[in-house]
């Protein structure tokens, strides 16, 4: 009596039935970023909210998780393999380095993915678009590494070393990178 059990996830059928058969489903949408923004003012006193476009990098900002340097990096593995500057071992060596636990595995993840998606746009450091069939490949190879640490709990030294190979691997590419020093 008294005790309220919330479970939480993204994807439903990784739930067993048996408890999903005993539970009232709520379906959290996705605010816009005006409404992230009241949020983190009203929820968390956030006097200057604006500079947080969600939720999101509001707590990643009070864990003390640096996003930016996640996003250099994704920049510089993204350059890398549409055959801009080089990727050496230490480059790989200073990310496996940084992402040491399952947080910080997924915001490089994120950020990754973003960089994907901005690619060719202002501000981005990816002069041209990245082709949308690279894209797809990328994000599907991105997405099955979480999903491969988040249920299976694999290594995500592993896990990285290996997203690493197969991005750089894809035969769409493979012809225009310059491996100056390898990748890893």
């Amino acid at each position: 009596s008294g005790l309220t059990f919330i479970l939480l996830t993204q994807r439903r059928g990784a739930v067993l039935q048996t408890i999903l058969s005993r539970v009232r489903l709520y379906d959290f949408q996705v605010r816009p970023p005006h409404r992230q923004q009241e949020v983190v003012q009203r929820v968390f006193r956030e006097t200057d909210p604006a500079i947080f476009s969600t939720v999101q990098e509001y707590l990643y900002d009070v864990s003390g998780i640096p996003v930016d340097r996640f996003q250099q990096y994704a920049s510089a593995l993204l350059v890398f393999l549409t055959g801009g500057d080089s990727f050496l071992s230490e480059d790989a060596a200073e990310i496996l380095d940084a992402v040491k636990d399952r947080t910080l595995f997924k915001v490089f993840l994120e950020k990754l993915i973003e960089q994907i998606r901005l690619s060719g746009s202002e501000g981005s450091p990816l002069p041209q678009k990245i082709p949308a069939a690279t894209a797809r490949h990328w994000n599907s190879l991105i997405r099955e590494t979480w999903v491969m640490n988040s249920s299976y709990n694999q290594s995500i030294r592993s896990l990285l070393e290996s997203l690493f190979f197969r991005m750089r691997s894809m035969p769409q590419i493979s012809s225009d990178l310059t491996l100056n020093g390898g990748l890893l």
